[in-house]
């Protein structure tokens, strides 16, 4: 079991102006999660094998997936199942923060897998 403060851990692992900056909370045999930090637009991209779930966890933004859009706030919830074309993009002043958890999905390769709890 993991419990993580993904806003304490949003402090630590601050974007600060860089573009996109990713932290990985946790991965098990076929789901991994997770915390995304946006000040630029998450390219338009699809998960052959994965469905992918977002929470939003602050900021402001527009999901586009395949040819509908949803606008994105503090606690916002989105699924996109497996194939589905889906773009982020942030809008406003401070970055777009969400949590990705993507089922269906291996976990990254060993020297990528630090995990938020690990505290390494």
């Amino acid at each position: 079991a993991l419990a993580a403060d993904l806003v304490a851990l949003t402090e630590k692992e601050w974007i600060g102006r860089a573009p996109l900056k990713t932290t990985l909370l946790a991965c098990s045999e076929g789901t991994n999660s997770t915390l995304i930090q946006l000040n630029r637009p998450l390219a338009d991209h699809t998960h052959a094998n994965a469905d992918e779930i977002f929470y939003v966890v602050g900021g402001e933004g527009i999901a586009r997936v395949e040819n509908g859009q949803q606008k994105l706030h503090a606690g916002v919830f989105l699924f996109i199942p497996r194939g589905r074309s889906h773009e982020l993009t942030p809008s406003g002043r401070n970055p777009l923060i969400v949590m990705s958890v993507r089922a269906g999905e291996s976990c990254p390769a060993p020297a990528d897998a630090k995990a938020a709890g690990d505290g390494k």
